[in-house]
């Protein structure tokens, strides 16, 4: 091989090396590539879950808070989640493009949520997704008024149901022929009435009680105990001692003047087999608990008041309940008109077949009525005024006026009643953006 051929071979040699050594860094490159978008895929997809996870987050602040419409979380940070990631949640209020306002017609308003995820933290994010999703349904999940198909009210017009401020809205409803409230949930929810545990004996008759007693004084009452009587005159306390869970039986209790019920235990549960209001303007102050009674008779105006002001009553009625003249229950009306400052959350009262409950004198509330299927609600005379819910699985007929308030105080006290919580957020809704 001369000189020449020497060189062209060298030549050669070197190039295929220069070329083999591109290949071979082209090779890693590309390699080291390959593995960077696959660490990138990784925490792109983890943002989007994280980011998923904040969207449900703000759904259940709407659920929790009861759909506000003002003071609503900006860049709500989750902050860091099993290491892996985190999210940011905003809200917004508006109605045809107009921030909102509080007194809002929830008809008409928008929530619309930004969910920003981060993979494996905000401040070194490899991965960031965002979801924006707009909710077009967002307030109470049940109707105010509820007589299923048996639901009348009649002489609309002069004679007006008025649903003032139904479901927090500030708007004003009149209802006429069937009076039924439609709400937009009707289709996708499950109404579900949580009612009182009944006793698993019936209530006491009154066989082999302690003998009537007279409360000429204030008397304190005992569990291990059955009253086969127990009269109030002359502005008496009855107060009930005992331990958390006992149980007081009374086989008649008469009201002949302004009486007190307390108790040295939280909630106590009183079983009455009559109650008698026979004194014409009593006012019979209940410390909150379960007041289960057979048959209740007011042949007189009356008023229950709660206190103290801390926790519910519920008055159970069994079998019957009439009354002959005028109701205040849980209402101060010097402190408002109709009952519409009260806090209605503080009185249920409940009823069970066959009841049949009829007021035709004037009847002001603030709570919520609750009827099984079997029982009629009859409003015939007077001026109704209700401040909270009358939710019905019965017969409702309401010919006289009735006007019924229901605010956000009112709608939790509903709420309750139904074992729900305080707004229903539905699955109506868009997506705005998913990037």
């Amino acid at each position: 091989m001369n000189k020449t051929q020497s060189g062209s071979a060298l030549l050669s040699t070197l190039a295929l090396i220069v070329v083999g050594a591109s290949l071979a860094a082209a090779t890693a490159q590309m390699t080291t590539a390959s593995y960077r978008g696959t660490g990138n895929n990784q925490y792109s997809t983890e943002a989007f879950y994280f980011a998923e996870t904040g969207l449900e987050a703000a759904r259940q602040y709407l659920v929790t808070n009861g759909c506000p419409s003002t003071g609503l979380p900006t860049n709500n940070n989750s902050g860091l989640i099993d290491s892996r990631g985190e999210y940011d949640f905003s809200i917004s209020c508006t109605i045809s493009g107009t921030a909102c306002t509080t007194g809002i017609d929830y008809n008409n308003a928008t929530w619309n949520i930004t969910s920003i995820g981060y993979a494996p933290t905000k401040a070194a994010a490899q991965g960031k997704r965002s979801l924006s999703w707009q909710v077009s349904k967002c307030t109470s999940a049940i109707d105010p008024l509820i007589g299923n198909t048996n639901l009348s009210i009649t002489n609309c017009g002069t004679n007006s149901a008025t649903m003032n401020n139904a479901d927090g809205t500030g708007q004003d409803r009149i209802l006429c022929g069937t009076g039924s409230v439609v709400d937009e949930y009707a289709n996708n929810i499950t109404k579900s009435f949580v009612w009182p545990t009944l006793p698993t004996t019936p209530i006491w008759d009154g066989t082999g009680g302690i003998s009537p007693v007279t409360l000429g004084n204030n008397y304190t009452a005992s569990s291990a105990s059955r009253y086969s009587a127990i009269t109030f005159s002359n502005n008496r306390t009855l107060t009930l001692s005992g331990a958390a869970g006992d149980i007081y039986y009374v086989n008649n209790m008469t009201v002949d003047a302004d009486a007190t019920i307390t108790s040295t235990v939280a909630m106590p549960t009183t079983y009455i087999k009559n109650l008698n209001i026979t004194q014409s303007n009593s006012v019979l102050t209940l410390t909150p608990g379960d007041y289960f009674v057979d048959d209740f008779t007011a042949s007189h105006a009356f008023s229950i008041v709660v206190s103290p002001k801390n926790a519910k009553v519920r008055l159970i009625i069994l079998n019957s309940i009439t009354v002959a003249s005028n109701i205040e229950i849980n209402c101060d009306v010097s402190t408002g008109a109709d009952c519409n400052q009260d806090d209605a959350t503080l009185f249920s009262m409940y009823l069970y077949a066959p009841v049949t409950f009829t007021s035709s004198s004037n009847l002001q509330m603030a709570g919520v009525i609750m009827a099984q299927p079997g029982t009629t609600i009859t409003m015939d005379s007077g001026n109704k005024d209700l401040h909270g819910a009358l939710l019905s699985q019965g017969t409702v007929n309401i010919s006289t006026q009735y006007r019924q308030y229901y605010d956000l105080n009112g709608r939790t006290a509903a709420l309750a009643e139904m074992g729900m919580s305080n707004a229903f957020v539905t699955n109506i809704g868009q997506w705005l953006s998913n990037y």
